[in-house]
């Protein structure tokens, strides 16, 4: 599934090549926010002005609504 996202997201011009992709994929709360926690310590030591991509699985996007 992550990979249809991310083809639509080259088809329709919302990625490219050079744009780091972040992806979170965990299947329960626990894994979903230490996948979070690392991407964005990543990012935080991302170039300054990149673009950058977080891609969320469909199965963690809806994990992570209970959770709101």
């Amino acid at each position: 599934m992550i990979t249809t996202a991310i083809n639509i997201g080259f088809s329709s011009g919302l990625l490219d090549n050079d744009m780091p992709r972040f992806i979170v994929d965990g299947m329960d709360k626990s894994e979903i926010e230490q996948q979070l926690s690392t991407i964005e310590r990543k990012m935080n030591v991302a170039v300054e002005g990149q673009k950058r991509a977080l891609i969320i699985a469909g199965d963690s996007l809806t994990e992570i609504e209970k959770y709101e």
